[in-house]
């Protein structure tokens, strides 16, 4: 008698509180590009014959077809994806190798391998789809580059030591994000464990505070020569 393992028939995305997805969106586009702009042709059948017309839709997490659960196919290439929940605020987005969400036709299983070279096999443990990737990448050392240019937000990586070999990395969720080309941080909560928050006392880049968002400051600040700080309309800029 041989072992069979059960598995889900169906994809499954969540929201950022861990809930199914509930009328959400899924976006599936070129790899390292926006998918919003440039969507891939997305099918609901292995053949590729049933078009899946995007922004793909959830109800109860699963992609649905006529109502009903479905798997979502792309021809076999990389892609990008990005998700939104029903509120338009993005849960999720992968600019390449995207955690192996999607079946890939012609017998692909849909699992990417993570854009990682490690000397060892690592497991990637993620917040969102909730699951865990194995590398089967092989290499003496990692490849690290400074990306100052991508414009979506990516979830930054962890490890549950700060000596010897990881065999984990893990994965924030949309809860804390990172900007490369703005350098800006986002966080549900800021907690200063010490009791201190420190700001720079010289604005040295030139900023603008977003309708719907206010910013503080402990003064007194000083703005650089020739850079400007705008506050939108509706928005505030307090120096205390």
């Amino acid at each position: 008698m041989s072992a069979v393992t059960i598995e889900p028939p169906f994809p499954i995305f969540t929201d950022s509180d861990g809930a199914p997805l509930e009328n959400g969106y899924i976006f599936i586009g070129t790899a390292n590009l926006n998918p919003v702009t440039n969507p891939l042709a997305t099918f609901y059948n292995a053949a590729l014959t049933i078009p899946a017309v995007q922004p793909i839709r959830t109800l109860n997490g699963f992609p649905v077809y006529l109502g009903s659960p479905a798997r979502v196919y792309i021809d076999n290439v990389d892609y990008s994806i990005q998700v939104l929940n029903k509120s338009g605020s993005l849960v999720f987005s992968a600019p390449s190798g995207a955690v192996g969400i999607l079946p890939v036709a012609e017998g692909g299983t849909g699992t990417s391998t993570p854009s990682l070279i490690a000397g060892a096999n690592i497991t990637i443990t993620g917040s969102f789809p909730n699951q865990t990737i194995a590398s089967t990448a092989s290499g003496s050392s990692t490849s690290i580059s400074n990306d100052t240019s991508t414009a979506t937000n990516l979830f930054p990586l962890f490890s549950s030591i700060t000596s010897g070999t990881a065999s984990n990395i893990f994965t924030s969720n949309s809860k804390l994000l990172y900007q490369p080309s703005t350098g800006e941080f986002q966080a549900s909560i800021f907690d200063a464990a010490n009791g201190i928050y420190v700001n720079n006392q010289t604005v040295s880049v030139s900023y603008t505070i977003a309708t719907g968002n206010s910013g503080m400051s402990s003064g007194p600040i000083t703005i650089a020569s020739g850079q400007v700080v705008t506050v939108s309309s509706g928005s505030r800029w307090v120096v205390i």
